[in-house]
This record gives structure tokens, C-alpha cells and sequence, in this order.
């Protein structure tokens, strides 16, 4: 993944937090992969395999939180539900906390989507 990618995914995470009103309190009462469900479906938008109407039956959340776009952004609103897994996971003690893992497990995913250039 490029620094770009990088940089726009972490910047999608802070205005998640900081706009949207997210936290890692919010993130860590989702223990029925609620994070991961909603970034599979941006994923999934993004790779052509789901419309964007009507919301996907694996959409955890309320109507209105689903706004797919197009792919890039889709792409990085995906790594961005990701990375808050990720990071709910290892403060259960799930699974390496280390940023350098977090990244990885980012990348495999994005890198098997036509259209990224992160």
C-alpha cells in the first residue's frame, strides 16, 4: 500500500472519530464483527458485487450510516471499519496490536481489489 493509501485511510479514520463522532468505546461494545461486516460491504460496493440500493442484508447498522460511493472512496471508508477491527481486537487480546500488523492485514484485503491505486 502507498503512503497515499496510508494517509487517506488514517485520514478517514480521524474524521470517523472526529466528525462522525466514533470512539474506541463506541468501536468496542461491537463484538459481533459489526466493523468488519460494514467494511466488507464497502468492499463489496467497491468490487462491483453488491448495488448500493437496496442496503446490503450484512449492513449492521442503520439505514443511514449506509453511503456508498465510488470505488476509492469505498475502498478507503473499508480500510478505515477495518483498521477499527483490528484495533477492537487487539484491545480484546485477540490479535497483534503491533501498527506494522494492522497494515498488513489492510493491505491483503485491498490488494486483491481491481481499481485500487491507492
Amino acid at each position: 500500500m502507498s503512503v497515499a493509501a496510508h494517509a487517506l485511510i488514517e485520514a478517514e479514520r480521524r474524521r470517523q472519530v472526529e466528525e462522525l463522532g466514533f470512539s474506541i468505546v463506541a468501536d468496542d461494545r461491537y463484538v459481533d464483527a459489526e466493523l468488519l461486516c460494514a467494511g466488507m460491504c464497502y468492499l463489496a460496493h467497491a468490487r462491483g458485487e453488491i448495488e448500493a440500493s437496496p442496503i446490503p442484508v450484512a449492513w449492521p447498522w442503520d439505514a443511514r450510516w449506509w453511503k456508498p460511493r465510488g470505488i476509492r472512496e469505498d475502498l478507503v471508508r473499508a480500510g478505515a471499519l477495518f483498521l477499527a477491527e483490528i484495533d477492537r481486537l487487539g484491545r480484546a487480546g485477540k490479535t497483534s496490536h503491533h501498527p506494522r500488523h494492522r497494515y498488513e492485514m489492510v493491505i491483503r484485503l485491498l490488494d486483491k481489489v481491481e481499481g485500487w491505486h491507492g
